[in-house]
């Protein structure tokens, strides 16, 4: 169920890229720099790419660009002179980017590839795509990050508060490459927690961070009539394919050390609980606790779904999080649906399948279905009463409030 990692080989990481003096390839090139490629200190001459560390940069441009898109601009030197201390390769995918780059990810073993924001339209028009993001997660089984500059344009980045910085004016932090950094992980299910840990082991992670372990539970809400019968119908789903109930949910005594054991010897927050919607969540913990880069899963999704899910949690948190979001899909740690287990999937909301997988015996099937629509019949019953009740109590309270509104409003004319 893990991912193939990368040990014993160091680490192959991309960036691609259409025009290197972009703005969103300056702030993807700067970010990676500072804050994932290792690099070793030479003495007397600055630093230059740890020898672990492979760099591939690939152009996703068209064709007839030949070396122009290498050329610097006001806000970057050209290519050459940006990468003279790190030692690369340059992979071309003009003309080919939309059937190839999951070809050429695989072959190539890239443990880690890097996007910028934004690519000319004549690249995201031949994609028929209106954005970065959706391209990344219909074409790229690849663990990924997206760079906006938003998310990187602060303090705590090293990145300037003005509209553009130059990566080469930016300030090293010195010392250690990367230096310490403050991540979280955000888990959904233990097998997919477990997985993410030992992804962001062999492939980020580093002696000087300090790791936080994420779970976020939902919110008690005994007002929520949708509740009870969510779980019920989660009880009766599970007796008809004969599941084990709760094998691989969190549970808030199972994260009290979850992670414990899998990041054995690294300075780590075990037990981080938020409660509540799972966005808006992880959004203000990134921002409150400066967190400086994000690791969580997602499933391949395609837009159908993603409409009717309301959004998935990455690519919320990859178009307005704090900081930048490093994205694992399932297929790269090897986690299939029955790995994931119920209520874990990578969208906001949960969901049920649409109608139940009838792994009982063949002669206790009528009677499931039977008793299945009767619960579905009753819960809807309930559900809508209780609605019901609940918008009359609110129509009696609007009332009381216009007639005590009327009241105010008479006294002020007879004063």
């Amino acid at each position: 169920m893990a991912g193939h990692g990368n040990t014993g080989r160091g680490r192959n990481i991309a960036l691609c890229c259409a025009h290197w003096s972009d703005s969103s390839t300056v702030h993807a090139w700067t970010w990676m720099k500072q804050y994932l490629l290792k690099r070793e200190t030479m003495f007397g001459q600055g630093t230059r790419l740890d020898p672990s560390d492979h760099l591939i940069i690939v152009h996703v441009g068209k064709g007839g660009e030949k070396e122009r898109w290498k050329m610097g601009g006001p806000l970057i030197p050209d290519l050459e002179t940006c990468l003279e201390s790190f030692p690369h390769t340059i992979e071309d995918l003009a003309g080919s980017i939309q059937g190839n780059i999951r070809e050429f990810l695989d072959r190539a073993k890239i443990d880690i590839v890097v996007f910028g924001n934004r690519y000319p339209q004549s690249v995201l028009k031949a994609l028929s795509l209106v954005s970065v993001r959706d391209w990344v997660k219909q074409h790229v089984n690849t663990p990924y990050i997206i760079i906006r500059p938003e998310a990187v344009r602060n303090v705590r980045m090293r990145f300037g508060s003005g509209p553009e910085t130059s990566a080469e004016s930016v300030v090293s932090p010195g010392g250690t490459f990367p230096p310490p950094r403050r991540i979280a992980i955000a888990y959904p299910t233990l097998a997919i927690g477990r997985a993410l840990l030992q992804m962001a082991r062999e492939r980020v992670l580093q002696p000087s961070d300090t790791i936080d372990i994420v779970h976020v539970f939902p919110r008690d809400d005994a007002d929520n009539p949708m509740k009870e019968v969510m779980k019920g119908t989660l009880k009766l789903m599970r007796a008809m394919t004969l599941q084990k109930a709760g094998s691989n949910e969190v549970s808030e005594l199972d994260s009290i050390n979850f992670g414990a054991s899998e990041l054995e010897g690294f300075n780590v927050n075990l037990n981080v609980i938020l409660k509540g919607e799972r966005k808006s969540q992880l959004s203000q913990y990134l921002e409150t606790e400066k967190i400086e880069l994000l690791i969580i899963g997602a499933r391949s999704s395609n837009a159908l779904q993603k409409t009717l899910s309301g959004g998935s949690t990455s690519s919320h948190l990859i178009d307005n999080g704090a900081c930048p979001v490093m994205v694992i899909p399932y297929v790269a740690m090897g986690i299939t649906e029955e790995d994931e287990g119920y209520g874990s999937p990578d969208a906001s909301s949960p969901t049920m399948p649409l109608s139940p997988s009838y792994a009982a015996p063949t002669g206790q099937r009528s009677e499931i279905a039977r008793q299945s629509f009767q619960v579905q019949q009753q819960a809807v019953s309930d559900v809508v009463m209780r609605l019901q009740q609940q918008l009359l109590e609110r129509d009696r309270t609007i009332a009381e409030l216009r007639s005590q509104l009327a009241a105010l409003q008479e006294a002020q004319r007879t004063t």
